[in-house]
């Protein structure tokens, strides 16, 4: 799928675009969509910022889950480093 292939490249000028699909109809593309912009990690962060900013009260979620995935992911990455000696 496209979504996974633009995500995985790190192409940043696609974000907006995925980020608009969490509201799609179908919940494969959504369910693509989120994984993707987690996958993206903190570049995806400005845009789903922006995005639950300005939508609706009942459709915020679609984009504040997806930056609680991307905050978990990134306290599990700095979790796992090795420390100091």
């Amino acid at each position: 799928m496209a979504i996974r292939t633009l995500c995985r490249a790190g192409w940043g000028p696609a974000v907006p675009a995925v980020t608009g699909l969490l509201g799609h109809p179908h919940p494969v593309v959504r369910e693509t969509a989120a994984d993707g912009l987690v996958e993206l990690g903190g570049p995806a962060v400005p845009a789903l910022r922006k995005a639950a900013a300005h939508a609706r009260p009942d459709r915020r979620t679609l984009y504040t889950d997806v930056l609680d995935r991307i905050r978990v992911g990134e306290d599990q990455a700095l979790s796992a480093e090795p420390g100091p000696g």
